[in-house]
């Protein structure tokens, strides 16, 4: 127990102990808590596992709400329409074979895109977005180290297929 004076101007007095305390109490109530995302079905969710998790494996996140970003390293969205409908964001596999692609609008994941492991990306170089064929849907183009780009379409009515169609919404475009 602490001893506390009524002369708050001497070294040593109460306040000093007082301020010792308040700081080891910050310290332990940071080293207390724990440093983890939000939990789905009890587990916590702290990174995105590999390209092709078992269907219900709980290895991956679609619960919505305004901070699932915080959460992984996203890209900034990708627009590939017109209208805002089609916003999606990138977040690279931790086996670096592909991107999880995000719907920007809750979170849930939508698809994958993945090249084989042959191939490299250039991590540096940003997403590039083209309508290629000129559909009104921009396809997403990503480089590879070696100065190949690997483009990927969006394709409508795929939509809630990931992870049975571990592609989900998007095709490889050859």
């Amino acid at each position: 127990m602490a001893y506390f004076n009524d002369h708050w101007d001497h070294p040593g007095s109460g306040q000093c102990i007082f301020i010792g305390l308040h700081i080891l109490a910050l310290i332990w109530d940071q080293v207390q808590e724990p440093v983890a995302g939000p939990t789905e079905n009890g587990k916590i969710i702290t990174e995105n596992t590999d390209a092709e998790p078992e269907p219900g494996s709980g290895s991956d996140s679609n619960i919505p709400g305004s901070d699932w970003r915080t959460y992984r390293a996203y890209s900034e969205d990708l627009h590939l329409d017109d209208k805002g409908a089609l916003i999606f964001c990138l977040s690279p596999l931790d086996n670096k074979n592909g991107y999880a692609v995000y719907d920007n609008a809750h979170g849930a994941r939508v698809g994958t895109l993945l090249w084989g492991s042959e191939n490299e990306a250039d991590w540096q170089a940003k997403a590039q977005m083209e309508d290629l064929d000129h559909d009104g849907i921009k396809e997403i183009g990503i480089s590879m180290a070696d100065g190949e780009i690997l483009w990927y379409h969006y394709r409508e009515g795929l939509e809630d297929t990931w992870p049975e169609n571990k592609c989900g919404c998007f095709e490889k475009v050859d």
